[in-house]
Protein backbone atom coordinates (compact mmCIF):
# COMPACT_ATOMS: atom_id res chain seq x y z
CA UNK A 1 0.00 0.00 0.00
CA UNK A 2 3.11 2.62 1.03
CA UNK A 3 4.45 1.65 -2.61
CA UNK A 4 1.20 2.73 -4.23
CA UNK A 5 0.92 5.91 -2.57
CA UNK A 6 4.74 6.56 -3.06
CA UNK A 7 3.82 6.00 -6.92
CA UNK A 8 0.91 8.10 -7.00
CA UNK A 9 2.35 10.99 -5.28
CA UNK A 10 5.66 10.83 -8.01
CA UNK A 11 3.09 10.65 -10.79
CA UNK A 12 1.69 13.85 -9.42
CA UNK A 13 4.92 15.38 -8.79
CA UNK A 14 6.14 14.76 -12.31
CA UNK A 15 2.55 15.78 -13.80
CA UNK A 16 2.28 18.79 -11.84
CA UNK A 17 6.50 20.04 -12.97
CA UNK A 18 5.60 18.58 -16.78
CA UNK A 19 2.39 21.38 -16.30
CA UNK A 20 4.68 24.07 -14.91
CA UNK A 21 7.14 23.51 -17.94
CA UNK A 22 4.59 23.99 -20.20
CA UNK A 23 3.19 26.89 -18.81
CA UNK A 24 7.15 28.47 -18.86
CA UNK A 25 7.46 27.83 -22.58
CA UNK A 26 7.48 30.62 -25.14
CA UNK A 27 7.33 33.08 -21.51
CA UNK A 28 11.05 34.19 -22.04
CA UNK A 29 12.32 35.53 -25.36
CA UNK A 30 15.15 34.10 -26.51
CA UNK A 31 18.89 34.99 -26.39
CA UNK A 32 19.23 35.66 -30.32
CA UNK A 33 15.84 38.33 -31.01
CA UNK A 34 17.23 40.59 -27.84
CA UNK A 35 18.45 43.66 -29.36
CA UNK A 36 22.12 44.24 -28.63
CA UNK A 37 22.86 46.38 -25.70
CA UNK A 38 24.77 49.76 -26.06
CA UNK A 39 27.65 50.08 -24.20
CA UNK A 40 28.37 53.26 -22.06
CA UNK A 41 31.79 55.06 -22.50
CA UNK A 42 33.13 55.46 -18.99
CA UNK A 43 34.92 58.39 -18.84
CA UNK A 44 36.56 61.23 -16.20
CA UNK A 45 32.95 62.71 -16.36
CA UNK A 46 30.79 59.76 -16.13
CA UNK A 47 29.33 59.80 -12.39
CA UNK A 48 29.97 56.61 -11.17
CA UNK A 49 28.32 56.68 -7.83
CA UNK A 50 26.40 59.45 -5.81
CA UNK A 51 27.75 61.49 -3.36
CA UNK A 52 25.60 59.96 -0.67
CA UNK A 53 26.93 56.20 -1.91
CA UNK A 54 30.30 57.51 -1.33
CA UNK A 55 29.68 59.00 2.18
CA UNK A 56 27.69 56.28 3.34
CA UNK A 57 30.19 53.67 2.09
CA UNK A 58 33.35 55.81 3.50
CA UNK A 59 31.42 55.31 7.41
CA UNK A 60 32.90 52.74 9.39
CA UNK A 61 31.14 50.01 10.05
CA UNK A 62 29.29 49.72 13.93
CA UNK A 63 27.95 47.01 13.41
CA UNK A 64 31.13 44.86 13.02
CA UNK A 65 31.40 41.76 14.54
CA UNK A 66 34.82 42.47 16.23
CA UNK A 67 32.40 44.40 18.94
CA UNK A 68 31.22 43.64 22.05
CA UNK A 69 27.38 42.80 20.49
CA UNK A 70 29.55 39.80 18.72
CA UNK A 71 30.72 38.51 21.43
CA UNK A 72 27.31 38.42 23.34
CA UNK A 73 25.77 36.74 20.43
CA UNK A 74 28.27 34.21 20.17
CA UNK A 75 27.70 33.11 24.53
CA UNK A 76 24.01 33.28 23.63
CA UNK A 77 24.38 30.55 20.87
CA UNK A 78 25.43 28.00 23.68
CA UNK A 79 23.65 29.54 26.69
CA UNK A 80 20.06 29.85 25.23
CA UNK A 81 19.63 26.13 24.49
CA UNK A 82 21.37 25.04 27.27
CA UNK A 83 18.98 27.17 29.36
CA UNK A 84 16.11 26.27 27.08
CA UNK A 85 16.65 22.43 27.97
CA UNK A 86 16.85 23.14 31.64
CA UNK A 87 13.85 25.10 31.92
CA UNK A 88 11.98 22.37 29.95
CA UNK A 89 14.06 19.90 32.49
CA UNK A 90 12.88 20.86 35.75
CA UNK A 91 8.55 21.93 33.93
CA UNK A 92 8.27 18.22 32.78
CA UNK A 93 7.61 17.25 36.50
CA UNK A 94 4.60 19.96 36.38
CA UNK A 95 2.77 17.99 33.84
CA UNK A 96 0.79 20.24 31.52
CA UNK A 97 1.09 23.24 33.63
CA UNK A 98 4.94 23.28 33.03
CA UNK A 99 4.25 22.91 29.07
CA UNK A 100 1.55 25.74 29.77
CA UNK A 101 4.08 27.85 31.52
CA UNK A 102 6.86 27.30 28.93
CA UNK A 103 4.62 28.00 26.23
CA UNK A 104 3.37 31.23 27.93
CA UNK A 105 6.71 32.42 28.59
CA UNK A 106 7.95 31.75 24.84
CA UNK A 107 4.68 33.84 23.60
CA UNK A 108 5.14 36.73 26.23
CA UNK A 109 9.28 37.07 25.37
CA UNK A 110 8.19 36.89 21.42
CA UNK A 111 5.76 39.68 21.62
CA UNK A 112 7.95 41.83 24.31
CA UNK A 113 10.72 41.53 21.81
CA UNK A 114 8.32 42.33 19.10
CA UNK A 115 7.67 45.30 20.86
CA UNK A 116 10.85 46.80 21.63
CA UNK A 117 12.08 46.45 18.21
CA UNK A 118 8.49 48.29 16.80
CA UNK A 119 9.35 51.25 19.24
CA UNK A 120 12.93 51.47 18.44
CA UNK A 121 14.01 51.22 21.74
CA UNK A 122 16.89 48.62 20.71
CA UNK A 123 18.24 51.93 19.18
CA UNK A 124 18.42 53.57 22.59
CA UNK A 125 21.13 50.26 23.43
CA UNK A 126 23.49 50.74 20.93
CA UNK A 127 24.11 54.60 20.84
Amino acid sequence: MARASFLIVALFLGCLSFASAQSLKGSVTPASEVEAATLTKVTDATPIASEDAVQLESKPSSDAPTTMEGVVSFALIFLIPAGGIYAMLKLKEKGWEGAFTMICALILFAWVYTAWMALGSHQLVHH
